[in-house]
């Protein structure tokens, strides 16, 4: 395959099931100042971008920590499609990201 055999956590993954259901781990953000994360989300079967939502967002620590509205659109860095486990898998072994950091929001 590529590499090296990955398995999100089953809490996770049972969590990505759900209906509106996504997971998330956090990443290194490009300053001090803000945090950042990794998130998939499930997409529906008929869905024809694919099987998988993933997507990098970073946000202002102050947002994060006083709770304020943000708009989603305005702070996602990076958004990819996948369509199969086998591609998001290697998406996140090119990106260097572990599976079993992924957590269930």
């Amino acid at each position: 395959m590529y590499g090296r055999q990955y398995q999100i956590c089953i809490k996770a993954w049972n969590r990505i099931g759900m209906p509106g259901g996504n997971i998330a781990t956090e990443l290194e953000a490009s300053n001090s100042e803000n945090r950042k994360w990794a998130c998939i989300y499930a997409l529906t079967k008929d869905d024809k971008r694919g099987l998988y939502r993933y997507f990098e967002i970073e946000l202002p620590k102050k947002i994060v920590e006083e709770d304020l509205d943000w708009s989603e659109p305005m702070k996602i860095t990076e958004e990819i499609f996948v369509r199969s486990l086998a591609d998001l898998y290697q998406l996140l072994d090119s990106r260097g990201i572990d599976p079993l950091s992924f957590d269930a929001p």
